[in-house]
């Protein structure tokens, strides 16, 4: 496969206060992509705005407020570090669920992604340009940026110990998808890095796991209420990429250790073992269960 650069379609203009790029070609410019850009709500995606300079298009992304990665990574615990990979991994995979913006378009550099220093929130530079992939495809782009990950974190030499470890394991590790690894961020204590990690968990005591039947999907409910749905800032376990699912579909309950699932007033439905749940009506579960949520299939281990 051809590999992609950003340097490939834009010279970026060093020295100015914001990341500013101009566009070797002014046909490169989509101004679909751009649109759909300006248009973006809660995004995780650096304010842009476009441009004149000498007859060229120039984009500038308002990135001051914000620090690169490099720069906070090393500031930071592990509970900091899994935070911002867990936000950036959130940004990429809402990205690539959008249906218009396409992952590709992202300067993943480490450099040019921002993070807010108060929230940890991670905010990306998506370039709207018309790509020439020719093989180029979202799967090169992520093995890209696990590599990219690796290396960094592997810089970081006052980090070190089983959590480090299996973050570096499960980025090393290309078989594993990135929902999976969002999923994995998500746990409490995240210690080991053998290949047991990469087989479905089984419930604990005070948890409850679903799984989708193509096995890309690991929810795991822990407390007393576990909100499932499309919106990272509504939902306690996100489903990303698929518009069929609500930002707040559907919620698991523990009833006095027995679990229940009240769906949200979803719009395409909450089903238990093929049978559609009434609105705000509990109904029990258990082990080996089916749950549909929309039109994602889940088994209850």
């Amino acid at each position: 496969m051809q590999e992609y650069s950003v340097e490939d379609y834009v010279v970026e203009l060093k020295g100015t206060e914001n990341v500013s790029y101009v566009l070797k070609e002014n046909e490169s410019f989509f101004m679909t992509g751009y649109k759909v850009l300006q248009n973006q709500e809660n995004r995780g995606l650096v304010n842009c705005a476009r441009l004149s300079y000498n007859g060229k298009i120039k984009l500038v992304y308002f990135s001051s407020e914000y620090l690169p990665l490099p720069g906070i990574i090393s500031y930071l615990d592990i509970v900091g570090i899994k935070t911002v990979l867990r936000n950036l991994i959130a940004d990429i995979l809402s990205i690539g669920g959008n249906g218009f913006l396409k992952c590709q378009n992202i300067d993943a550099r480490p450099e040019k992604i921002f993070v807010d220093r108060n929230t940890l929130e991670v905010y990306l530079i998506y370039l709207p340009i018309k790509i020439v992939e020719n093989g180029y495809d979202r799967n090169l782009f992520e093995n890209e940026l696990r590599t990219r990950l690796i290396r960094l974190l592997n810089s970081l030499v006052s980090l070190n110990g089983a959590e480090i470890k299996a973050i570096l394991f499960e980025l090393s590790n290309g078989s594993t998808s990135m929902e999976h690894l969002y999923q994995f961020l998500q746990q409490e204590d995240i210690t080991s890095c053998s290949k047991d990690d990469m087989e479905p968990q089984k419930p604990s005591t005070g948890s409850l796991i679903l799984e989708s039947l193509d096995g890309k999907i690991h929810l795991k409910a822990n407390g007393d209420e576990f909100v499932i749905g499309k919106s990272k800032e509504m939902a306690d376990g996100v489903i990303y990429g698929n518009p069929a699912v609500s930002r707040k579909h559907c919620k698991i309950l523990k009833r006095n250790g027995t679990y229940r699932i009240l769906d949200l007033g979803s719009s395409n439905g909450t089903y238990i073992n093929g049978r559609r749940l009434a609105a705000d009506k509990e109904v029990a579960v258990k082990q080996g269960d089916r749950i549909k949520i929309a039109n994602i299939e889940f088994e209850i281990r």
